[in-house]
């Protein structure tokens, strides 16, 4: 629910325009013992090239739209914050090399949400 809109940017915006040698790692781990931490990665050519290559400099990105929707959502519903970072990766050289985004999920003692 929260991952997949990543999932598929990252596979049609960032990897597609690298050609080969892609990889996506998508990971689920508990974040000390208060939050599911999401982390999906992709060594794709980044966000700014990306924008640069479909010529949408002023693009608005659904993915991050629908997935704040939902977490504002879950945040009213059960009274917990929820986190979104966007890290854009680099290569020794500086380069774009890809992008990391980190969701951190509360959950109850009881291990739910």
């Amino acid at each position: 629910m929260f991952a997949q809109p990543f999932i598929e940017n990252a596979v049609e915006h960032g990897l597609r325009h690298r050609g080969s040698g892609g990889l996506l790692k998508v990971d689920y781990s508990f974040h000390g013992d208060c939050c599911i931490r999401i982390c999906i990665e992709d060594n794709g050519v980044g966000r700014e090239v990306s924008k640069q290559i479909e010529h949408k400099q002023n693009h608005q990105s659904l993915a991050m739209k629908i997935t704040n929707e939902r977490l504002l959502t879950f945040s009213k519903a059960f009274k917990q914050q929820f986190s979104l970072k966007l890290i854009d990766l680099k290569d020794a050289e500086g380069n774009c090399a890809g992008l990391r985004v980190e969701m951190d999920i509360p959950v109850r003692k009881n291990g739910s949400f």
